[in-house]
């Protein structure tokens, strides 16, 4: 599908244009560069859901206006872009936590009721360069979490690679579109061109893409059926028509992770679905979990035959159509018919009665 643009440039490629936010009305050159941009369409998969927007704040209040976007990418915690978190110019200066606040809906101008979120923590990556724009990403930490399901950042173990060049990714953010109209969340279709390096993607963006106030924005990558983000708004051409750059998550996996709290699967990615492991989040292993088949007082109708405990054992013989020897003729009545009765004779049965086994002692024809 194709959609509108809604993306960012980096606000180092933005100096030139002004601001790394929402562009003023005295911008004329920035708002005379968007015509490029078209097809723009609201949010339309769940994952849109964790797209969220990044807004200055000041003392008790905050400003509606949005400056950068972000996603949820564990219960309380946002990706984004380094330089969105960066308030410096020829130094970074990384914003204090008590001076931003993330907004999680659709549109915070015109939600009646916008839900801002406080932050606790500002983390860029240590190795940010606010020049040469390597390294462009950052984690927020929110004092309490959305009633949003986050969209996970693209893991290490199902990391990028060649033969995702070509593949569609799509992009969600709220910033500028062709109108010159920014606050929306809107999303946009394209193709990952090529990998641009070990952490960053290069997309063509000529039919739309990325504009100012997507920044640190998602580029989601589906896994299996799975969203992921695999890469975050970053930079691009000035005229928001040409190209643009994400930055990588696969390639900080570990940093991501260390900020988060996860304590990192040491079997996963070694092409092994190993016992224990967590296939959830290591399809690249394991593929799609294997079914519970554990005693809990469910059958589970995904187990095989007798592997889940709490599943009746079936008869193997009931349905041939012969009454066999032992077999249980009254739940297996379609070869038995109803059981016949055991007859004694001197204490001997009517071999007929071979499949009232419980009762009658086959070939021996005696009463147990």
């Amino acid at each position: 599908m194709r959609v509108k643009s809604i993306v960012l440039l980096t606000c180092a490629l933005m100096m030139t244009l002004g601001a790394c936010g929402n562009p003023g009305s005295n911008n004329s050159e920035l708002n005379n560069s968007q015509d490029a941009i078209i097809n723009g369409e609201l949010p339309d998969e769940p994952m849109h859901a964790a797209v969220v927007s990044l807004h200055q704040r000041v003392g008790d209040t905050w400003y509606r206006d949005i400056f950068c976007s972000g996603t949820l990418i564990a219960p309380d915690v946002v990706l984004t872009a380094a330089h969105c978190l960066d308030e410096g110019r020829n130094r970074f200066n990384p914003i204090e936590p008590e001076d931003v606040m993330v907004y999680v809906g659709d549109n915070p101008m015109t939600d009646p009721n916008p839900v801002f979120y406080y932050v606790t923590q500002v983390q860029a990556h240590p190795t940010y360069n606010n020049r040469a724009l390597t390294d462009d990403i950052g984690l927020l930490r929110l004092e309490s979490s959305p009633n949003v399901t986050p969209v996970a950042a693209l893991p290490a173990s199902l990391g990028l690679t060649t033969a995702d060049e070509g593949a569609i990714i799509n992009f969600a953010g709220f910033g500028e579109d062709e109108d010159g109209n920014y606050d929306q969340k809107l999303q946009i279709d394209g193709l990952l061109n090529y990998l641009y390096s070990d952490f960053q993607i290069h997309y063509v963006q000529e039919d739309g893409g990325p504009c100012f106030g997507d920044s640190g924005g998602p580029a989601f990558i589906k896994r299996g059926g799975t969203p992921y983000v695999a890469g975050l708004t970053s930079y691009g051409d000035s005229a928001c028509a040409q190209f643009g750059v994400s930055t990588r998550p696969d390639y900080y996996d570990g940093w991501i992770n260390d900020f988060i709290g996860v304590i990192p699967d040491p079997y996963c990615g070694d092409g092994t679905c190993d016992a224990g492991e967590d296939c959830n989040n290591c399809p690249g292993d394991c593929g799609a979990c294997p079914p519970d088949c554990s005693f809990d007082e469910w059958c589970n109708p995904d187990c095989d035959d007798g592997a889940d405990p709490d599943c009746e054992v079936v008869d193997p013989y009931c349905g041939d159509g012969t009454c066999d020897a032992d077999e249980d003729c009254s739940s297996c009545e379609i070869d038995c018919g109803a059981c016949p009765t055991c007859v004694s004779y001197g204490g001997y049965c009517d071999a007929n009665a071979d499949c009232c086994s419980l009762r009658c002692h086959p070939r021996k024809h005696y009463c147990k």
